[in-house]
């Protein structure tokens, strides 16, 4: 009897040790508990959509047409072949003006697909001069229904920004609607997350990804509960910053395209036929690369996965409460085989086993 108070006095604080560890994700652990789970990638096999493509200004294009930023005539040649898209996202900034000519061509061809989403970052410090014309047609692209709801719960589950860089008056004009680039890291600089949306002077404003899944799906994004958004009767989990666990894909089924091939009609303008086209930059010194479970990638890949994962029913949902009673179990199997069997032996044999199992399990669950 006395042994088995000893044992309980030392189980009750390392379990309370354990579960505090998990609830503020202390590190180095958070960060290997992350490490750990991305593992779960290189075990499944789920295919990506095939309607989504990324359209590439990659290094065959620089070398054709020379470094970012373009001519804005020769952007605008290339979207005129894009026509045949149910959606073209942007996943690039025009925040300078050019000559008039050049913008205005540009924004002509923006204005002649079907519909596009051009992109704008939110930052925490910012020297942009945005005017209240800008501000006016940025907020057209605000989440009015969700903003709304939102003010039923205490914990709106989103992040603020004070600032923000967007595209010249022309191009936002041009564009149908608008969407946030921003997302944040992990502890570990990994991006394992997708923002579904980001405050904005007290308004919420859409990830890329989110305001082309509006327009293709045609349906709008509403709030399901606390913590659980909809759109098109797939619901999105999110975490407390509104994010949504990405779901990657092995690199080779991204379908990525040269920008340089649609110029030049090797890709014709039929290909992208009821597809939502993905335009960004994978040049050196100019595009974005981000550090992902899965390696270094085109940021636009991003908008890619999450779009997919939609799409696909491939959203990944974590249970509320099975980490917790792994933890408890974890911690508790070895105290109460300790009472069970007096072999050392048998006592690492069956922890073995059980840890397998649970691996197994949880490893299962994901795929």
């Amino acid at each position: 009897m006395k042994n088995k108070l000893i044992y309980l006095a030392v189980l009750f604080p390392i379990l309370v040790i354990v579960v505090l560890l998990q609830i503020y994700k202390v590190e180095p652990l958070e960060s290997f508990s992350l490490r750990f789970n991305d593992i779960n990638f290189d075990l499944q096999k789920k295919e990506i959509s095939q309607n989504v493509v990324f359209l590439a200004i990659d290094e065959p294009s620089v070398n054709k047409y020379g470094r970012w930023p373009w001519n804005r005539e020769i952007l605008a040649a290339g979207m005129d072949n894009l026509k045949e898209a149910d959606v073209v996202l942007m996943d690039m900034i025009f925040s300078e003006p050019t000559t008039e000519q050049q913008d205005s061509i540009l924004s002509q061809s923006i204005s002649s697909l079907n519909n596009s989403v051009c992109g704008f970052f939110l930052r925490h410090n910012a020297t942009q001069d945005i005017g209240d014309d800008e501000l006016e047609i940025l907020t057209d692209s605000s989440l009015d229904m969700l903003q709304a709801q939102i003010a039923e719960y205490q914990n709106p589950r989103f992040v603020p920004a004070p600032y923000a860089e967007m595209n010249i008056y022309p191009i936002l004009e041009a564009c149908t609607l608008s969407g946030s680039f921003s997302t944040l890291a992990e502890t570990d600089h990994l991006l394992r997350s997708y923002p579904i949306a980001v405050y904005f002077k007290n308004l919420l404003y859409p990830s890329l990804g989110i305001q082309g899944l509006r327009i293709k799906l045609n349906k709008d994004i509403h709030r399901y509960a606390k913590d659980k958004v909809e759109i098109a009767d797939k619901i999105i989990g999110l975490d407390e910053k509104g994010f949504v666990r990405l779901n990657y894909y092995n690199l080779e089924q991204y379908d990525v395209i040269s920008f340089l091939d649609v110029l030049e009609q090797k890709i014709k303008p039929e290909y992208f036929k009821g597809k939502i086209v993905i335009l960004g930059i994978t040049d050196v010194g100019a595009g974005d690369v981000v550090t992902t479970p899965i390696g270094s990638i085109p940021g636009p890949l991003l908008h890619y996965t999450f779009i997919s994962n939609l799409l696909q029913d491939h959203i990944i949902v974590e249970p509320k409460n099975i980490t917790p009673v792994l933890i408890f179990f974890m911690v508790l199997i070895p105290f109460i085989l300790l009472l069970i069997f007096k072999s050392i032996t048998t006592r690492v044999s069956v922890n073995f086993i059980f840890y397998a199992f649970v691996y197994i399990i949880v490893k299962y669950l994901f795929v």
